[in-house]
């Protein structure tokens, strides 16, 4: 979510975060039609989640895209 948040806020176009996004907002809009838990996932479902996460997450930690920003005092917390 916060990677679709910062990606959609213009905080950088990265084809890797493209592709995972739209990946996992394939895989989520059909979630329904998996096996329900973790458990019940194939290896390759499995595989690819984790791996979306990866992405995402370094996008959001700036270690892939842009880069992270900076934290202000104005931040509303």
């Amino acid at each position: 979510m916060a990677a679709k948040l910062n990606y959609l806020n213009n905080a950088g176009q990265v084809a890797s975060v493209t592709a995972a996004i739209a990946a996992a907002e394939d895989f989520f809009s059909h979630a329904g039609d998996t096996p329900a838990g973790w458990a019940n996932l194939g290896y390759k479902t499995k595989s690819d989640l984790i791996g979306w996460a990866g992405i995402l997450g370094s996008y959001n930690e700036g270690t892939i895209g842009p880069g992270h920003c900076s934290e202000d005092n104005t931040s509303v917390q």
